[in-house]
C-alpha cells in the first residue's frame, strides 16, 4: 500500500462486495466511499479525500475522517469486484429454474416481510391491538397479483424475441446476468470462482489496516457472510442483503423432494382452506341457529305455562339436528387442520439445509434494511444491529439500488468502526401507520376469500 501521508493514524479497511447484475469495476467501491463520507458529514464531521493507494495492483480509495469526539482515522475502500469471475449460465437453465420457484419465492417474500414487521412491533415501534402483522398481507396480495403479470411478461418477451434480435439479446442479458447470478450462487457456482478470491482480497486488506470491515450489498452481503465465516474480520455491514432469500433457494436445491411437496401443498391448500372456511362458517351458523331455536322454544314454553297448557311436548327440546350439523362442520375443520399440519410436518422433514446457512461471522454485524426492499426481508444474525433507512417518497420501488445514496446508510458504515454510542445511539425504528395495518386486514380478507373461491373451483373441477 502506498503512503498517503497519514501513516500515524488508525486505518480501517472496507472491502466492498457488489450484488447481482452487470457491475463495472469500482462502482460499488466508489458508492461505499461516497456513502461513508456522507455519514461522516451527517455526524457533523469532516471527510477529506486522500490520494489513492495500491494493493497488489488494485486501486484503493482512501480518505481521512474526523468525527466529533473521536480521534481522526483513515478509511480505505478495497474493491471486491467479482462480476468477471462469474460464469454466465445458459438462459434456458435459469428460465426453467425461475418458472419452478417463482410461487415459492413469493410465499417466502411475504413470510419474511411478516417476520420483519413482527420484529419491529415486538421492539416497541408502535403498540398494536392486532394479533398479527397484517400489513404483510398487503404485500402478499400484491405478489399474488404480480404472479400472472410475471408470467405474461415472460411469455410476451419470449414471443417478441422470436422476431427481434435486440429484444432477444436484452431478455437473455436480464435472465443470465441478473437472475443468473442468483442461480449460480444457489448452484454453488460461485464458491470457487468468487468466494475464494474475495477471501484473498480480504486477507490483503488486513495487511495494510488495523481493522477490516466487509461491506456487502444484495447478493454481495451473502457472499461477504460466507467470507467472514472463515476470515479474520472486525465487522460486517450487510446492505439490503439477500441472505434469507438466497438461503431459501439453496435449501430448495439441496432438498430434492421439497419442491414436489411444496407444489402439492400449493394445490391442496385452497381445497382444504375452502372446506375449513365453509365448515367454520357452518359451525357459527349452526350455533346461532341453536340459540335462536332455544329462545323460540323457551318463549313457546313460557306462553304455554301462562295459558296453563303445559304438556311434556311443550317442554321438550330436541337439539340433535342442530348439534349433528355443527359437529359435522367441526369435524371438517379439525380434519382440514390435521391435513395441513401433516403436510407442513412432511415439508419440514424434507428440508436439507446447507452446512453454512446458520453460521454467522464471529464479529459485530450490521444489517441495513428498508421496509419496502423485498431482498432485505427476513431474520438476521442473533445479536446483529439492524438499521432501517427511510423510505424514498419519490422512488420507493428503487430502494434496493439506492441504499448508498442515503446518508443514513453511511452513518451505519461509520458506526461499524467507531461504535453505536459514538454516533448518538441506535436510530429509531420505523413507525407502522394504522392505515397500513387497516389495509392489511382488508387484504387478508381478500386473500382468504380468493383462496376459498379457488378451492371451490378446484373442488368442482375434481368432482368433490
Amino acid at each position: 500500500m502506498g503512503s498517503t501521508g497519514n501513516d500515524a493514524l488508525v486505518r480501517y479497511a472496507f472491502v466492498c462486495v457488489h450484488g447481482v447484475g452487470m457491475q463495472q469495476q469500482g462502482d460499488t467501491q466508489t458508492a461505499v466511499a461516497g456513502s461513508f463520507a456522507a455519514g461522516v458529514e451527517r455526524l457533523g464531521g469532516v471527510y477529506t479525500t486522500l490520494p489513492d493507494g495500491d494493493s497488489d495492483g488494485e486501486r484503493v480509495l482512501c480518505g481521512r475522517a474526523e468525527v466529533p469526539g473521536q480521534q481522526p482515522f483513515v478509511a480505505e475502500f478495497h474493491d471486491g469486484w467479482w462480476d468477471e469471475r462469474a460464469a454466465v449460465p445458459a438462459a434456458r437453465n435459469v428460465l426453467g429454474w425461475v418458472l419452478r420457484v417463482v410461487p415459492f419465492a413469493l410465499w417466502s417474500t411475504a413470510a419474511l416481510w411478516a417476520w420483519d414487521l413482527e420484529a419491529i412491533r415486538g421492539a416497541g415501534a408502535r403498540r398494536s391491538p392486532l394479533p398479527l402483522p397484517f400489513t404483510a398481507f398487503v404485500g402478499m396480495l400484491g405478489l399474488v397479483c404480480a404472479l400472472p403479470l410475471i408470467g405474461l411478461a415472460l411469455l410476451g418477451a419470449g414471443i417478441v424475441s422470436l422476431f427481434s434480435r435486440s429484444v432477444a439479446a436484452r431478455t437473455r442479458t436480464v435472465i443470465t446476468r441478473f437472475v443468473g447470478d442468483a442461480w449460480s450462487y444457489r448452484s454453488d457456482g460461485l464458491d470457487d470462482s468468487v468466494i475464494a478470491p474475495l477471501r484473498a482480497t480480504t486477507a490483503r486488506a488486513r495487511t495494510s489496516a488495523d481493522a477490516v470491515v466487509l461491506v456487502g450489498h444484495s447478493l454481495g452481503g451473502e457472499l461477504a457472510r460466507r467470507v467472514a465465516i472463515t476470515e479474520d474480520v472486525d465487522a460486517c455491514v450487510f446492505v439490503g442483503s439477500g441472505e434469507a432469500q438466497l438461503g431459501f433457494f439453496r435449501m430448495l436445491r439441496r432438498s430434492r423432494w421439497l419442491p414436489v411437496a411444496l407444489w402439492g401443498f400449493l394445490v391442496v391448500f385452497p381445497l382444504v382452506m375452502s372446506a375449513m372456511v365453509g365448515s367454520g362458517i357452518g359451525v357459527v351458523v349452526e350455533m346461532i341457529r341453536a340459540v335462536v331455536v332455544t329462545v323460540e322454544h323457551m318463549a313457546a314454553a313460557l306462553s304455554a305455562v301462562a295459558r296453563a297448557e303445559v304438556t311434556p311436548a311443550t317442554l321438550a327440546l330436541d337439539p340433535s339436528a342442530v348439534l349433528d350439523a355443527a359437529l359435522r362442520d367441526l369435524a371438517v375443520t379439525v380434519v382440514g387442520g390435521a391435513v395441513l399440519f401433516v403436510v407442513a410436518l412432511l415439508v419440514t422433514k424434507l428440508v436439507r439445509r446447507p452446512e453454512d446457512i446458520e453460521q454467522q461471522p464471529r464479529c459485530e454485524t450490521f444489517a441495513v434494511k428498508s421496509l419496502v426492499d423485498p431482498v432485505s426481508f427476513g431474520p438476521t444474525a442473533p445479536g446483529a444491529f439492524v438499521r432501517y433507512v427511510p423510505i424514498s417518497a419519490r422512488r420507493p420501488w428503487a430502494e434496493h439500488v439506492t441504499y448508498f445514496r442515503k446518508p443514513e446508510a453511511g452513518v451505519v458504515l461509520v458506526e461499524s468502526v467507531i461504535g453505536t454510542e459514538a454516533v448518538g445511539g441506535a436510530p429509531a425504528l420505523p413507525r407502522l401507520a394504522w392505515g397500513a395495518e387497516a389495509a392489511g386486514v382488508v387484504a387478508a380478507f381478500v386473500l382468504i376469500g380468493g383462496t376459498w373461491a379457488a378451492g371451490r373451483w378446484l373442488a368442482t373441477l375434481v368432482g368433490l
